[in-house]
């Protein structure tokens, strides 16, 4: 997630802002501080009837993505709704409206296709751990950018370059579910040509 997505992020609790005039502990405290705020804003959004994390959860393989990405959209839906059902009587589940699902190999589109739920066909439940999941595969992906050294203007700019890149390679309806517009794309490769000004290193550094 670049600067200007975390500035702009959908989550209605992260308001506060950031000066490319300030410097790089500020920067780090800052970012630190709305990525908490926003794991504090998924914690309580969390339905009482969900008992397993989706941290636990890995999207699924190149492959994978592929063959979901080749289907027609509706197919998708009913075939990950077919999967969630094979999972729920494998584990003599019942009450399917309220179980938790088991998202993990599933591919990112079928996870759109969940927290979508065009077709009505998943619950509140299934919806709400598909949408955790996509926020998941987003914080994961912004720490593998920031590494261990912490939040860095290079790693902000390495990231933001990765999510233009993913942004390129979606499904519209994998975009739409993690809520990637065209201004969303607009504000990363802004935010990758800015970063490439020896004079915005020199302000941050």
């Amino acid at each position: 997630m670049s600067l200007f997505s975390l500035l702009n992020s959908s989550t209605a609790t992260t308001s506060q802002s950031l000066s490319y005039s300030g410097s790089s502990a500020t920067t780090s405290a800052a970012i630190q501080k709305l990525l908490a705020a926003e794991s504090a804003s998924t914690a309580s959004a969390t339905p009482a009837t969900t008992t397993t994390s989706s941290s636990d959860v890995s999207i699924s393989s190149a492959a994978q993505e592929a063959a979901d990405n080749a289907k027609d959209f509706t197919q998708l839906g009913k075939d990950t709704r077919a999967t969630l059902d094979a999972q729920y009587a494998a584990a003599g589940t019942t009450d399917t409206s309220t179980a938790t699902p088991n998202l993990t190999g599933l591919s990112g589109r079928a996870l759109a296709a969940i927290a979508l739920n065009q077709d009505k066909t998943f619950s509140s439940t299934e919806v709400h751990a598909a949408k955790q999941a996509l926020q998941q595969d987003m914080r994961t992906s912004l720490t593998g950018a920031i590494g261990s050294s912490g939040v860095t203007l290079t790693g902000l700019a390495t990231y933001s370059q990765q999510l233009v890149s993913e942004y390129d390679s979606m499904s519209p309806e994998e975009r739409q579910a993690r809520g990637w517009t065209d201004s969303f794309r607009a504000s990363n490769q802004s935010f990758i040509n800015q970063a490439s000004q020896s004079t915005l290193f020199d302000q941050i550094s």
